[in-house]
């Protein structure tokens, strides 16, 4: 695969619409939303016209991890940036 052939690739997404085309009346739904790339994520979505749904469990997964368990005030912060964006958000923990 050449250069130009994955930059085409990244610019397309998996139905082979071209990324970026605003997609207004859509809804997608975000797991992980509280922090990291599930925050990341939902925040590119207002942009094109999408409607966001967060989900994070808000608590710890796999307690043998030593990852921290996300909070309900860091899904209300991602709901606030994805708002601020003019986008429409709806939370579940």
């Amino acid at each position: 695969m050449n250069e130009t052939s994955i930059n085409e690739s990244l610019d397309t997404d998996t139905t082979g619409a071209k990324a970026g085309k605003p997609r207004p009346g859509k809804v997608t739904f975000i797991t992980g939303a509280a922090r990291g790339i599930g925050r990341a994520t939902p925040v590119a979505f207002p942009r094109l016209g999408v409607d966001v749904v967060g989900i994070d469990s808000c608590a710890t997964v796999y307690p043998p991890s030593s990852a921290e368990a996300t909070t309900k005030p860091e899904l209300v912060e991602t709901g606030k940036r994805v708002c601020s964006l003019s986008g429409r958000w709806q939370a579940r923990k």
